[in-house]
């Protein structure tokens, strides 16, 4: 994330909501009420699964982009997440 946030000169914020022992919901709406703009999220993987599976379950696209990288639409994660 490092790289991607200094080549950009973005800040990075700390959220304990993507933490480790974070909850699926509030980091759904985390993610939805950030979705105004492109924005990139780094968490567990256990916590990526998760959202996928949770957004995938609601019959969401979700792609993989490359590794642990993947893509979905704002409106996918506002339709889940509200």
């Amino acid at each position: 994330m490092l790289p991607v946030a200094e080549a950009r000169e973005l800040p990075i914020d700390s959220e304990a909501g993507l933490g480790q022992i974070a909850c699926v919901e509030h980091a759904l709406r985390l993610m939805a009420d950030a979705s105004c703009e492109p924005i990139l999220f780094s968490t567990h993987p256990e916590l990526l699964y998760a959202l996928i599976e949770r957004l995938r379950a609601s019959g969401r696209r979700v792609r993989p982009l490359c590794g642990l990288a993947w893509v979905t639409t704002a409106p996918a994660l506002v339709a889940v997440a509200h």
